[in-house]
């Protein structure tokens, strides 16, 4: 329900305007015959040829020399202004879901967090060149034979792996595939304490970046330390994996709530729990959820950003709760688009900052733009009935209800019980 809807004007384009033919000029002059004196030889005569007006000679004298000009100028800005460099095709890969090799299915949150904090570091490394599948699309393709997981999510690599916990020790498995052949690129185990999984992770990364460098066509990847700056709180990671799986599946997200309080409990400069909180919050005070009055859920949510980016300024997630409570709570606008231009720059293989401002600029009546940024929400999550839903909305208030009605029926013909697409 939005309070602005779509209005096109028709464009009525200008007659077309006839050439107008140009005028002949007067007839010919006769040429002028002159003498030659006898005394002078047969091979020196020469009849010298019309010679056009002064007028004419002048004209074409002056359009030479402006041709010549506008070439040399043009030369000169090709070679001082630099070439626009086209953006390279993006690198696709996937991260299928870790499976849970610990024998104890409770620990099914701990290998889906995991999976997802690997998606998101991946992701980090260079976003302008490697497009990393988020996690609902990735989960949905789990099972599936790779080559149609492959065709699906238009991938040219995936990271498989497992996870065996015990206490506080950890044992991942992983290795890279490339889709076309299915050759087995890159495998390794990495077994540490709980503490260390942040590094775990970046070795991960790391590793995958280094075997498809080539295609990535760069010999420099961004560098991930922002993330493991110290070893973390094993009790409190281990409750902010819970938090984010119930986020993650929106199964409960009053217990995603509480796991992410119990991070923040056993570590109180856990920035990512408080930007969990934050997340979790202002869904609950909004429509699909509407589990808690805006009144209450937003300003929760908003307290919870702002701690969070005390602690990490860098935390596009926040900065994307800020934004959400900016416009749909406090309506203002100018605040809401600062704050999700933010979250996007800092959070690009994120989701949620670019559904969040599809939606924005439907309420704000940009529609053209809220399909732009569906259309990059749809290159890192293809398959999501919430996301393909987005777009129906959006050719809804357009008012192409024939695409709406495509699109919709398209997720309802891939999750009949997605009640949103009806």
């Amino acid at each position: 329900p939005y309070a602005t809807l779509f209005r096109s004007a028709a464009f009525v384009p200008e007659p077309d305007v006839d050439t107008l033919s140009e005028k002949a000029n007067g007839g010919a002059v006769p040429p002028v015959v002159g003498q030659v004196p006898d005394a002078e030889s047969e091979d020196l005569r020469s009849v010298e040829p019309d010679k056009p007006p002064p007028n004419i000679r002048k004209q074409i004298a002056l359009g030479l020399a402006s041709l010549a000009v506008l070439c040399i100028i043009g030369y000169a800005v090709y070679r001082l202004i630099p070439t626009k460099i086209l953006a390279p095709e993006k690198v696709r890969l996937v991260v299928l879901p870790f499976k849970n090799l610990s024998g104890d299915p409770k620990q099914d949150y701990f290998s889906a967090g995991l999976t997802d904090e690997m998606i998101t570091r991946l992701g980090s490394l260079d976003p302008r060149r490697l497009g990393v599948i988020a996690a609902a699309s990735s989960n949905a393709q789990s099972g599936k034979p790779l080559k149609e997981i492959g065709r699906a999510l238009g991938v040219q690599y995936a990271l498989e792996g497992s996870v065996r916990r015990e206490g506080n020790q950890v044992r991942i498995d992983v290795h890279l595939i490339q889709v076309s052949d299915q050759t087995d690129l890159w495998a390794d185990s990495y077994s540490r304490d709980l503490t260390d999984i942040l590094l775990v992770q970046d070795d991960v990364s790391a590793a995958v970046a280094s075997q498809i460098r080539t295609a990535l066509a760069t010999t420099t990847v961004m560098s991930s330390s922002r993330f493991a700056k110290r070893s973390v709180n094993a009790e409190a990671y281990d409750a902010y994996l819970s938090g984010r799986f119930y986020w993650t599946n929106r199964g409960d997200l009053h217990k995603s709530i509480e796991a992410y309080q119990q991070a923040i409990q056993k570590d109180p400069q856990y920035a990512l729990a408080y930007a969990g909180l934050a997340g979790s919050y202002a869904l609950l005070g909004q429509v699909p959820y509407d589990d808690m009055s805006p009144l209450e859920a937003k300003p929760k949510a908003r307290a919870a950003a702002e701690h969070a980016l005390q602690l990490d300024p860098l935390l596009g997630e926040a900065h994307a709760v800020l934004a959400n409570v900016a416009f749909s709570y406090d309506w203002n606008f100018e605040v809401a688009e600062q704050e999700f231009q933010r979250a996007l720059a800092l959070s690009p293989n994120n989701p949620t900052p670019h559904l969040w401002f599809s939606h924005y600029c439907i309420v704000r009546n940009r529609l053209p733009q809220a399909l732009e940024e569906n259309s990059r929400l749809l290159e890192i999550e293809p398959v999501s009935p919430l996301f393909n839903t987005n777009r129906a909305e959006i050719y809804y208030h357009a008012r192409n209800y024939d695409a709406a009605i495509t699109t919709a029926s398209r997720a309802i013909e891939q999750y009949p019980n997605y009640w949103l697409a009806y």
